[in-house]
């Protein structure tokens, strides 16, 4: 009596559970499900009996070979797995797999799926979201902090390395007049052409971001300053060439730039970089459209 009360306990949570369960055989043949497994494979248990395991877990996956051993070694195994709705929909599960002796000594498989694609998906949308608030809105590259952070990690690896690393900071000349000649409008396109253009004349590696209003700030890693002064050159020519269309006119504007330098072998903070950088800046500002340098001393 005691054996059948808690043969019915167990069945009922099985039955009851919302995750899917099954019990099998070691060599993949199931021979129990419940309802949960159903739901979630979209199938009848006639249709999951026929397929067996391999119809329900995607045998290419290579986590499934590796989780198969360690159940044979340790008599359980959790991993993440993929698996197959019956439309060949594939998603990402959570499953356990335990070896155990029924009544009469026989060798069985107790299996718990979990869907968790959903949660892959909310991480996923996450991600893209923390991504997002790294973005300035307006021109797509890194926003002020996320720059500096970026430039943090750069410095460090400079400092181990023993590398230079230069720093540009690009600022629109007169860029008011532009907003007061045309509006805020046409303010917002110069900016995200500068942006563009800036992208497009520096390399892949460097790091480029929106340090203020009209002002854009440039890490250059491994990069010596007769090499940085060469690239602020060749974003400054880019620069006086761009004609964005507003309207029916196309604006013209020029920029200036400030390149700094640091050598590994007198370190500074970022702070007194950034300063040299803007220093280097004020220099050009006098002249409008060309670049100054200064170096760390």
């Amino acid at each position: 009596m005691v054996l059948m009360i808690s043969d019915n306990y167990y069945r009922s949570i099985v039955e009851n559970s919302r995750d899917a369960i099954l019990l099998t055989i070691p060599d993949g043949r199931i021979i129990h499900v419940n309802k949960a497994t159903c739901d979630l494979f979209r199938m009848p248990e006639d249709e999951i009996y026929a397929r067996g395991r391999s119809g329900l877990v995607d045998g290419s996956d290579p986590r499934l070979k590796a989780a198969l051993l360690e159940r044979a070694r340790t008599g359980h195994a959790r991993s993440e797995l993929s698996c197959i709705r019956k439309d060949g929909i594939k998603f990402l599960a959570d499953c356990t797999s335990t070896l155990f002796k029924n009544w009469h000594g026989e060798d069985r498989t107790a299996m718990i799926i979990r869907d968790i694609s959903m949660f892959q998906q909310a991480e996923e949308e996450m991600k893209e979201a923390i991504s997002l608030l790294r973005l300035d809105y307006l021109t797509g590259i890194l926003v002020r902090g996320a720059f500096i952070n970026m430039l943090r990690q750069e410095l460090n690896r400079a400092s181990r390395e023993l590398t230079e690393t230069s720093l540009i900071i690009v600022d629109i000349d007169r860029f008011k007049k532009v907003n007061d000649s045309y509006g805020h409008t046409a303010g917002d396109l110069v900016l995200k052409e500068y942006a563009k253009c800036l992208t497009r004349n520096l390399r892949q590696y460097d790091i480029l971001g929106r340090y203020g209003g009209d002002e854009f700030i440039a890490c250059l890693p491994n990069t010596s300053l007769e090499t940085s002064v060469g690239i602020a050159e060749r974003m400054r020519r880019a620069i006086e060439s761009l004609r964005p269309a507003y309207s029916s006119e196309h604006i013209m504007t020029t920029a200036s730039f400030g390149v700094a330098c640091m050598d590994y072998k007198k370190p500074i903070n970022i702070d007194s970089f950034i300063l040299m950088a803007d220093t280097a800046l004020y220099r050009a500002k006098k002249k409008r459209d060309s670049v100054s340098t200064i170096l760390s001393t």
